[in-house]
């Protein structure tokens, strides 16, 4: 029975996107909306972006494990991107009329960094993708009792569907509906949680001594540093939350509508946090790790109930899922396909661009294939946009930059990725790599500044140096 509601629950999200997006005859259309977006469908688009599975099932899992300490991530931390996100930066890239973050890094350092650019922000939104299947894949596997191998390929095929003939268009429509509903459903959980506990008050007063630290327990002082750099470094450059805001009417409608997203985020956030508080006094049996709100939830909710909250959480997966999926589309269309084959028309680029989206399903899919945890995942994919950060600081913040100091920082820092993180596992090596970006990028600048002189032109007339 709960299968076969979630299989027509996702049937009728897709036919809903589908109709919203019948309009869709240009990449502009099916990539930012035809920047038709209001402030409320880009505030509860935002949210819905990105309060993704991860935000429910991850930090819920976390904090039953670490306390408030494993709400750092979520919603603490990407609150905070997105409030700064809206201060400082929708208003800009809006006004300039950008269709993604690459092509302001374009505009500003020139078509070499605009590439370097779109393949960090693919490779990111691949692995965000790839985190949002495994959540699909284990909501799926507790409805059907199946195994999340094989769920993981029935995800991959739902979202590539989903994505393919949604759009932003489509996706903000459902955002807005999915939006209200996880709302109403978690509100009940929480409810129903408290009644369990015996009141508010019995609750609380069950939360173990010690579960209210920010701090884990043995963790030094550069892994939270990292901890909260990633989430709010890694929102301010995401390209799936940057869409939203390029698809706004008009600046100030993008400034103001990610601002209520992150307010929203943050409110809703808090009540998985306060499941994970409270949940493991309850004297339940419950399962551990990425497990332990689907089994609470399993367990407190009536059949029909928990059938409803399984649909929300699969709808605030396809919402983030494709996101992430037309992150991908949007560089690789925008600033690499396009720059080859710049006589393609709208229509061209929309064939384009859903045909990269449903590429980026399949890899995302041998990313989640992988085996990590849900979070681990997550953070991996910020950890490649958050390098972003310092071409996009430069381009906002100095009058003069250059390409070669920037591409330097880029390599730098993505090299000294791959090898503290991906290979060594070095503990904050997200800032040391961050720091080794910084450092180059000061280096090229200085150098190029000593090499220049007044007779001399310009790198790229384009560029300023």
């Amino acid at each position: 029975m709960t299968a076969l509601f979630l299989g027509a629950y996702v049937l009728l999200q897709i036919a809903i996107a589908a109709w919203a997006a019948r309009g869709t005859k240009t990449d502009e259309d099916y990539l930012v909306a035809g920047r038709t977006l209001g402030v409320w469908p880009i505030a509860f688009s935002v949210f819905a972006t990105w309060f993704a599975a991860e935000t429910v099932i991850a930090t819920s899992a976390e904090v039953a494990a670490d306390g408030l300490a494993g709400a750092r991530v979520e919603p603490f931390g990407y609150a905070l991107g997105l409030v700064v996100l809206g201060t400082f930066i929708a208003f800009r890239l809006r006004s300039e009329g950008h269709m993604t973050l690459a092509s302001f890094l374009g505009s500003r350092f020139g078509p070499h960094v605009e590439v370097a650019a779109a393949l960090f922000t693919a490779m990111s939104a691949t692995v965000w993708a790839a985190a949002q299947l495994s959540a699909l894949a284990v909501i799926l596997s507790e409805a059907t009792g199946l195994g999340t191998g094989l769920m993981l390929i029935v995800s991959t095929g739902i979202v590539l569907t989903y994505a393919w003939v949604g759009g932003l268009k489509g996706d903000v429509v459902t955002d807005v509906l999915q939006g209200g509903v996880i709302i109403l459903v978690l509100l009940i959980l929480l409810v129903l949680v408290f009644r369990e506990a015996g009141g508010v008050g019995g609750a609380f007063s069950a939360i173990p001594e010690g579960s209210l630290s920010m701090k884990k327990e043995g963790e030094g002082w550069l892994t939270r540093i990292e901890l909260w750099s990633l989430p709010i470094l890694g929102t301010i450059v995401s390209q799936e939350v940057i869409a939203r805001t390029l698809g706004a009417r008009s600046p100030e409608v993008a400034r103001r509508g990610t601002l209520l997203g992150a307010g929203l985020f943050l409110l809703v956030g808090m009540i998985p946090v306060t499941l994970g508080l409270i949940g493991p006094g309850l004297g339940l049996e419950l399962a551990d790790g990425d497990g332990f709100f689907t089994s609470l939830a399993k367990t407190l909710l009536p059949a029909w109930l928990y059938v409803i909250i399984a649909g929300a959480m699969v709808s605030a997966i396809l919402s983030s899922v494709d996101s992430a999926l037309l992150a991908v589309s949007a560089v690789a269309t925008e600033n690499v396909l396009a720059k080859l084959r710049p006589e393609t028309n709208g229509k061209a680029r929309l064939v384009m661009a859903r045909t990269v989206s449903a590429c980026a399903a399949v890899a995302a899919l041998a990313v989640a294939a992988g085996g990590d945890s849900i979070r681990a995942i997550v953070l991996t994919g910020e950890g490649i946009v958050g390098l972003l950060v310092i071409p996009v600081l430069v381009g906002l913040l100095m009058p003069k930059g250059g390409r070669i100091p920037i591409l330097m920082a880029l390599a730098t820092s993505l090299a000294l990725t791959a090898w503290l993180d991906w290979i060594a596992g070095v503990p904050g090596a997200f800032l040391y790599a961050l720091a080794g970006g910084a450092a180059a990028f000061a280096l090229g600048h200085i150098a190029l500044r000593f090499r220049a002189s007044p007779s001399q032109p310009a790198e790229h007339p384009e560029v300023k140096e």
